[in-house]
């Protein structure tokens, strides 16, 4: 008799699941954006959650480190639009030099 084991999904893409949730996805946009059930994607975030205690061993808790992640990225989005304030005042500054 054989078993059905559902879908496979690559590693990558539980990952990319999962750090959409933490970046504030719902499990229902989730779901229905990329045809996981709810229940999968609970069942990786536990996963990921348990991976991360394991990982670090009270040292830090799980809502520490998603806070310190959610920081982070924050502060790359912050680097990036500085960057780009960058690039459009030296284009402005060679075209006003040329005036």
């Amino acid at each position: 008799m054989e078993k059905n084991l559902g879908k496979r999904y690559t590693e990558d893409f539980k990952k990319m699941i999962v750090e959409l949730y933490i970046q504030g996805k719902t499990k229902k946009y989730l779901s229905q954006e990329y045809g996981v059930s709810s229940n999968t994607i609970r069942e990786w975030l536990k996963r990921e959650k348990k991976e991360i205690k394991e990982k670090y061993k009270d040292e830090t808790s799980y809502l520490e480190i998603v806070k310190l992640k959610k920081l982070l990225e924050a502060k790359d989005r912050e680097l990036n639009e500085k960057e780009e304030e960058i690039e459009i005042l030296k284009k402005a500054t060679a075209i006003l030099m040329r005036c």
